[in-house]
């Protein structure tokens, strides 16, 4: 693949430009980078390479160049003003500078397509609503379409001017009827990082209220803000925008496949519908024979209700009763409690009693001990006072005898 690196001076930016031209003939192609912000912007995100079969085959030629979005839409620490007049010299960059270089560069004569992903395809889109007499169509990939995005909602007349969404507003009778024939192509998935689907939303709803016939497509909400999905769009898209009517026979065959799909989806509610009917049929059937049933059951719940209220009362009877038995036995069970009771101080009682009893009854043992022991000591004491009474009969008689001897002796 033929490239060739060039510098360009943007005497309304003060400062130099880099471009990268890709192949040597074919549509001519001005890409607009994303990320970070220089030529090789789609080299490095792969797109090049995605793109060289067209670009090796002579289809397309692109001029890919520097932005200055670091100092514009990204540069949300800066004054508005400064922002906004970056962004307007930039866009003379574009009309005044890089046009007309490609115009005097290319080898084809027809007008370049303007072309971008995220950031570079708001960068394109103002570029072809701007000066939509400069460009042969726009391929815009996961853009954002209102400025106030990236100023929190702030504005000034410069910063609008450079808004896709306002320009809508601004159109004169010329480039509206250009823009609506011009093949401008503008899609974005839903997955992650596509956080500006809402604006382009808005932007579509607009060109519908203009009668612009522009194609946009919102992919699903698995492709996501990068260089694989934009690589996809690429391919898938590019092809129609360089050739006549591409991009009327893509909406045909997205339309007819959308034919095709409600066709077959028709069928299948048909099918669905004869299915329904048979078991609709099927289901009246059941519906009579159970209505009838619910007729039999209900005489019977009927009977079973009453011998359930019956039960119910021999319940509250039996319940009425247990009641009562529930209190008497209360009654007696605390007569019981203070017969026990009464029983247990009877038999503490009966213990002292018997402890004091045993106490006596040894004591008595004793005491019955002692008296026969005294008894006998008395028993001895009277022998021996028997005993001493005779010796006391015997020895007053033998001293009666001495006496009345004595006596007799001496004659007193």
């Amino acid at each position: 693949m033929k490239s060739l690196d060039a510098t360009l001076q943007s005497e309304q930016l003060n400062e130099e430009l880099d471009i990268i031209v890709y192949g040597s003939v074919g549509v001519p192609l001005v890409v607009f980078p994303t990320f970070d912000f220089s030529a090789g912007s789609w080299e490095t995100g792969g797109m090049v390479d995605r793109l060289s079969e067209l670009i090796d085959a002579g289809k397309i030629q692109l001029f890919c160049t520097d932005s200055v979005d670091g100092e514009s839409w990204y540069a949300r620490n800066s004054a508005l003003d400064y922002r906004s007049e970056r962004q307007e010299a930039y866009f003379s960059y574009v009309i005044d500078v890089l046009v007309p270089y490609i115009a005097r560069h290319s080898a084809s004569s027809t007008k370049p397509l303007a072309v971008g992903c995220g950031i570079g395809a708001t960068n394109a889109t103002i570029a072809v609503l701007r000066r939509p007499e400069l460009f042969g169509g726009l391929l815009a990939l996961s853009g954002i379409f209102d400025a106030r995005f990236f100023s929190a909602g702030a504005t000034n007349d410069l910063w609008l001017a450079n808004s896709p969404l306002d320009l809508t507003y601004q159109f004169d009778d010329k480039q509206l009827e250009l823009l609506k024939h011009l093949p401008l192509a503008l899609l974005c998935g839903q997955g992650r990082g596509e956080d500006a689907v809402d604006t382009m939303r808005a932007f579509e709803s607009r060109f519908h209220d203009l009668a612009i016939d522009a194609t946009f497509e919102y992919w699903g909400y698995d492709v996501a803000h990068d260089w694989s999905w934009w690589q996809e769009m690429v391919s898938q898209l590019l092809p129609e925008l360089i050739r006549p009517a591409g991009l009327a026979h893509r909406r045909y065959l997205a339309v007819k496949s959308s034919y095709d799909a409600e066709l077959q989806n028709l069928k299948e509610a048909e099918k669905q519908a004869e299915q329904s009917k048979l078991k609709e049929s099927r289901a009246k059937k059941r519906l009579d024979k159970e209505t009838e049933n619910i007729s039999q059951k209900s005489e019977l719940a009927q009977e079973a209700a009453k011998a359930v209220n019956a039960a119910w009362e021999k319940r509250n009877a039996a319940a009425a009763r247990l009641a009562a038995l529930d209190k008497e036995a209360g009654v007696l069970q605390a007569a019981a409690d203070a017969a026990a009771k009464a029983h247990a101080d009877a038999k503490w009682f009966a213990g002292e009693a018997r402890s004091e009893y045993e106490d006596a009854h040894l004591a008595f043992i004793d005491a019955n001990e002692h008296t026969k022991s005294v008894r006998s000591s008395v028993q001895a004491i009277e022998k021996k006072c028997k005993d001493l009474e005779t010796a006391v009969h015997a020895a007053e008689s033998t001293a009666e005898a001495h006496h009345k001897a004595v006596r007799k002796r001496t004659g007193i």
